[in-house]
């Protein structure tokens, strides 16, 4: 078994990447809210192909920050 090893190019992202149903849900707020919070770029986010996709630690210290 060869160990794999991981490129050295390649992001490193922590935490696992979610889609804005898992945002709008983790939020309590409606999908396209969090559409909304994206476009204006109230919260990071990464582009995967034509995705979008969140890290929810990321999200939420933006989330944080806006309301302080």
């Amino acid at each position: 078994m060869v160990p794999t090893q991981k490129h050295p190019n390649s992001l490193s992202v922590e935490g696992t990447l979610i889609d804005v149903f898992d945002i709008a849900k983790h939020f309590n707020v409606h999908y396209r809210t969090a559409q909304r919070w994206t476009k204006n770029k109230w919260i990071p986010h990464y582009r995967v192909g034509k995705s979008i996709r969140y890290n929810l630690s990321e999200v939420m210290k933006a989330i944080s920050s806006h309301a302080e």
